[in-house]
């Protein structure tokens, strides 16, 4: 949008201002707000394949209270399990303890989503506060004030949390 913010003329555009107003509606659609804490250790998870080992993997997910889980298991199910928490993107950390037979699986959760949701946050601030400067124009300027308004109060929002982290 800045490159074509740019361009003499374009900005005061319906074709421009409609642009602007789909990356507008679609920035404050996810990011008006900071991404909330979690309250819990609750991971949300799907159905997995079904076995007795993802229905055990799904409830330390569903536990709001567990933040570790051991899964005695040998080697191929032990691989399985991780390959469902790599594949599903499950904010659970894996280590094999090598001790005892069979080996354990240790499931640790982690705040691994939160910290990705608060950099998707960050970036989409930067792109609202480029999305201020580059704002319509000319008669399209009005159509798209209320939205102009959203953008500065989520960017606004945004730089006292900033600063608090500094």
């Amino acid at each position: 949008m800045s490159d074509l913010h740019r361009e003499g003329g374009f900005p005061d555009t319906a074709p421009y201002a409609a642009l602007w107003g789909c990356a507008a509606e679609s920035l404050l659609g996810r990011s008006a707000a900071p991404p909330d804490e979690p309250r819990d250790w609750k991971i949300a998870s799907d159905r997995g394949c079904g076995c007795e080992h993802c229905a055990e993997l799904r409830a330390f997910c569903d536990d709001p209270d567990a933040k570790v889980a051991r899964f005695p298991l040998r080697e191929e199910l032990r691989r399985h399990l991780e390959m469902i928490i790599r594949t599903r993107r499950l904010d659970i950390a894996t280590v094999t303890e090598r001790k005892g037979r069979p080996y354990t699986l240790v499931c640790t959760k982690n705040r691994a989503g939160h910290r990705r949701r608060l950099a998707e946050y960050a970036e989409d601030v930067s792109h609202m506060e480029s999305l201020v400067r580059s704002a319509p124009g000319g008669a399209q300027a009005a159509r798209w004030a209320a939205d102009l308004a959203r953008l500065r109060e989520a960017v606004a929002a945004h730089k006292p949390a900033e600063r608090g982290r500094a």
